[in-house]
């Protein structure tokens, strides 16, 4: 049996500042408490979210707000009254609004995604999520896309000790054999957990996401979802 992770972003979803406006719209509100859902954040939020990114990208939602609170050097009072828990929950309803508003499916899903999907489900291999997004996020999305995946795994906010992407599913491996494991993704953390978990696929956008999948290890490295390649690898 074979099974193959997936990332979303980037892989299933197209990147397409998704992201920064769930970290815009929690910095808006820090500084703006009655700041509501209606609203688009500052733009000046916006260029603060695209500095920081870099920095949380790939981490526990949980570890990202501690991370942006501490960067920000947010103050005590704020942090009591927008708590990590739930400022990961505020930004990801901002991030649901978002997408909903301005990107419809057949813009919003990465070219081939689809169909590569139905490809593996048609050559009966098991499907699962492997997202830094928190779970219920996960399927939000999925269901979002009119995707349907066998598992899904993604970041709990009650379990902030499961740090690493490869953490998520070893107790479901253990239990589950699976003769064949793959990870594909469009970062570096997802590599490294495909190296660890089995073997791992990239999908690149643009030259230096080549070389750095390439530099990390990826087995296979396509240029956006290449489905033939991927399936010729896979199968």
């Amino acid at each position: 049996m074979t099974i193959v992770f997936f990332d979303l972003d980037g892989v299933l979803v197209k990147e397409c500042g998704v992201a920064e406006y769930g970290y815009a719209y929690l910095l808006n509100l820090l500084a703006d408490p009655v700041f509501d859902l209606s609203q688009a954040p500052d733009p000046k939020y916006f260029k603060i979210a695209s500095e920081l990114r870099p920095k949380i990208k790939g981490r526990h939602p949980i570890a990202k707000v501690e991370i942006i609170y501490k960067l920000l050097q947010i103050s005590a009072a704020q942090i009591a009254r927008f708590p990590p828990v739930m400022s990961v929950e505020l930004w990801y309803a901002a991030q649901r609004t978002f997408i909903v508003k301005n990107h419809p499916v057949a813009s919003y899903i990465v070219p081939g995604a689809k169909e590569l999907i139905q490809r593996m489900k048609s050559a009966n291999i098991t499907l699962a999520t492997l997202t830094a997004n928190e779970a219920g996020q996960a399927k939000w999305l999925l269901e979002y896309c009119c995707v349907e995946f066998d598992h899904i795994f993604g970041y709990d906010l009650e379990r902030p000790d499961l740090v690493l992407k490869q953490d998520l599913p070893r107790q479901f491996l253990r239990e589950n054999h699976f003769e064949r494991v793959f990870v594909i993704g469009d970062g570096v953390p997802d590599v490294l957990a495909g190296n660890i978990l089995g073997v791992s696929i990239g999908i690149a956008w643009g030259d230096d996401n080549y070389q750095k999948l390439q530099e990390n290890g990826a087995s296979l490295v396509c240029r956006g979802v290449e489905v033939e390649k991927i399936m010729t690898f896979v199968e």
